[in-house]
């Protein structure tokens, strides 16, 4: 009994060391297609707003601040894709 239990703890201890020495690398930064990692400065995203897409999301006005929720679909020229943005104005 006592065999079987030292052989299960050693290779208990085994294992985890043999994945810790595997696990030197998880910290590094890995090639990402969504990420560039070669130094270069990524682009610059600037959202374009689609014409005649505002519109007011509410009838209720802050009697504090005067401004209303409004919502306009902005587009995004590097992603290719558009996306609905809300404000108060």
């Amino acid at each position: 009994m006592k065999r079987i239990f030292v052989a299960a703890a050693l290779a208990l201890l085994l294992s985890t060391s043999a994945t810790r020495a595997d696990n030197w690398t998880q910290g590094l930064p890995k090639q990402s297609p969504l990420v560039n990692l070669q130094g270069t400065s990524p682009q610059v995203t600037r959202l374009h707003p689609v014409v005649g897409s505002i519109q007011r999301t509410s009838h209720f006005t802050n009697p504090f601040t005067h401004k209303a929720k409004y919502s306009s679909v902005m587009y995004n020229p590097v992603l290719g894709s558009f996306a609905k943005h809300k404000f108060r104005g």
